[in-house]
Formats: C-alpha cells, sequence, structure tokens
C-alpha cells in the first residue's frame, strides 16, 4: 500500500540484531519503496553506521525517479561524495537523480572526485549535467578533457555544442581530435532527432 506509517515501521526494523530479518525488510522495502519510503530511508541512512547498509540504500532506493520529489535526499547523499567507501554509490545516485540540484552537488564536490572515475559514470547523465561536462572540458588537463570528449560520443548531453566547438580550437592536438570526432557524433545525432 506504500502508506508512510508503514515505511517508517519497516525502516525501524534495519535496527534489529538479526540477519534474516533485516535482510526481508530490505526486500520489503525494495518492493513497495515509493516517495512515501524516502523519509523514513533517509532516517536510517543518517543512523546507521553499517556501510553495506548505506550502500544498499543508496543503490536501491535513492537513485531513482521518486528521490526526484525530495530535495533532501541531494543534502543527505552530498557528504557521501567525499567518503572512502561510498563515494560512487553517492555520485551514481546523484547522477541518476539527474535535477539540476543533484547535478550542483556534484560540482560542489567536483575537487574531491577523480576526473576518469566521474566521467566513467557519466553514461547515467542528463540534460542538466551540462555544468559537470563544462567543467571537466576545462580542466587543465588534457587527458581529463579528451576522455570527457570521448564521453560525449558515449552518451547525449544537450547543449555541450558550443564547448565542443571550444576544444575544437584546443591547444593540445588530441583534444582537438576527439572534439572533432565528438562533433560528428552530436552531428548525427541531431539529424536522427530531427527525423
Amino acid at each position: 500500500a506504500r502508506d508512510p506509517p508503514a515505511m517508517e515501521f519497516l525502516a525501524g526494523l534495519f535496527a534489529r540484531p538479526e540477519v534474516g530479518l533485516r535482510r526481508s525488510v530490505r526486500d520489503a522495502l525494495d518492493q513497495s519503496a515509493g516517495p512515501a519510503a524516502i523519509p523514513a530511508v533517509l532516517r536510517v541512512l543518517g543512523a546507521t553506521n553499517d556501510e553495506y547498509l548505506k550502500s544498499w540504500l543508496i543503490h536501491e532506493i535513492l537513485d531513482d525517479r521518486d528521490a526526484r520529489g525530495s530535495p533532501e535526499v541531494v543534502a543527505a547523499l552530498e557528504p557521501y561524495l567525499a567518503h572512502p567507501a561510498l563515494a560512487r554509490s553517492a555520485r551514481y545516485a546523484l547522477l541518476r537523480i539527474g535535477t539540476p540540484e543533484a547535478n550542483a552537488a556534484i560540482v560542489r564536490q567536483l575537487d574531491r572526485i577523480a576526473p576518469d572515475e566521474l566521467i566513467r559514470d557519466l553514461e547515467y547523465a542528463s540534460a542538466h549535467a551540462l555544468p559537470i561536462v563544462e567543467r571537466l572540458l576545462r580542466s587543465p588537463d588534457p587527458q581529463v578533457r579528451r576522455m570527457m570528449l570521448h564521453k560525449i560520443e558515449e552518451t547525449y548531453v544537450p547543449g555541450a555544442e558550443a564547448l565542443i566547438s571550444e576544444a575544437a580550437a584546443d591547444s593540445d592536438p588530441w583534444v582537438r581530435k576527439a572534439a572533432r570526432e565528438a562533433t560528428l557524433y552530436m552531428d548525427r545525432m541531431a539529424f536522427w532527432k530531427g527525423l
């Protein structure tokens, strides 16, 4: 029924020590989770020290459309972007949520995120990821700029065309080559979308 009191009750059972019970609660929340489960899950996320449980909650409940309507999810996940064990889970969830606020959280923590890891995860990016793409294409490291241009060929980020045009005049020849390839890709995408 996705009843908020039921979600609270289920989430509260995570505090019990029985592994089997916690597994059942996890499965029940996974099946019934919706917007009603978000507040309860956030409370569990903040209260537990179990990194496995935190990772599971982020991956299974906080990384989808139900979390998009809850701005408190972004605020809860942003600190985990610097966590040694949970950074990838938080980054993945924020990219999947894909709202401007979620992408802004990543941009704020960009100096703490390894560029190659972020670029790898950009396959989940939305149109709101343009600020992330822009920061990576303006990196002082030509390899980061080149990797970002190659990633654009794997994922479509609308609005990146102007940034790719700038990269076509880059001082690094390999970045210029990657920019030409990305331009061809974006042109093909525009053609097919136009059909």
